[in-house]
């Protein structure tokens, strides 16, 4: 498990930064399949179930968090990751710890039986670049671009922004990694990055490219 990426200035909401936009009103939106996920998980595993999680947001949180997520819907991905830091922080766990269980969990659910066999049969290569085809459908503000390594690959999400760089490097790396250890590659690891930005000072706002390997 990759331990949180830190930088200089410039927190990130996994590190406790307060969201640099009003819940709802940010550039960077993503599926509300997402926030369908963290709320099958908060209605589990948080005393009380979502109604608790609601009254200990402040009102502008609860006012967004409080709907009809539909699949279709493509809303602000800042709360999403606000809401996964307070889930893990509910269960005594960092925000790393949870994310890479979540997205181990995700990968297991999405990779299973007859698909999971049909992954032994291409390259370890497709499989990353199939993964993050895939990833293009959830985050509406990243680009992904890889680089062939002698025994890997390397992946850069250009478009990201500081105070997202941990979660999205992370859960993408635990996921992809996942997903080829479930198709036969047991070494399978990933390492997040650098993250380059030519803003200063950093802001959780500012927007730069990261980068995290997927080892085999």
């Amino acid at each position: 498990m990759t331990a949180l990426v830190t930088f200089p200035g410039g927190a990130d909401v996994l590190e406790g930064a307060a969201l640099p936009f009003a819940p709802g009103a940010s550039p960077h939106t993503a599926s509300a399949k997402l926030y369908r996920g963290v709320f099958r998980a908060i209605d589990k595993r948080w005393r009380g179930g979502r109604s608790a999680f609601l009254d200990a947001q402040i009102p502008s949180l609860r006012a967004f968090y409080d709907r009809e997520w539909k699949d279709s819907d493509r809303v602000d991905a800042w709360p999403f990751f606000f809401a996964i830091t307070e889930l893990a922080r509910h269960l005594g766990q960092t925000p790393v710890e949870y994310m890479n269980t979540a997205a181990i969990e995700s990968a297991r659910r999405d990779v299973s039986g007859a698909a999971r066999h049909m992954l032994k049969l291409v390259s370890n290569r497709t499989i990353t670049v199939g993964v993050f085809t895939m990833n293009k459908m959830w985050w509406d503000f990243l680009k992904f671009r890889t680089q062939a390594l002698p025994n890997g690959i390397r992946i850069n999400a250009s478009g990201l922004p500081a105070g997202l760089r941990n979660g999205i490097l992370i859960s993408g790396g635990a996921y992809s990694a996942e997903v080829l250890r479930l198709s036969g590659t047991e070494t399978a690891r990933y390492e997040a990055g650098e993250f380059k930005c030519a803003d200063v000072p950093l802001t959780a706002a500012s927007i730069g490219e990261g980068t995290f390997s997927l080892q085999w």
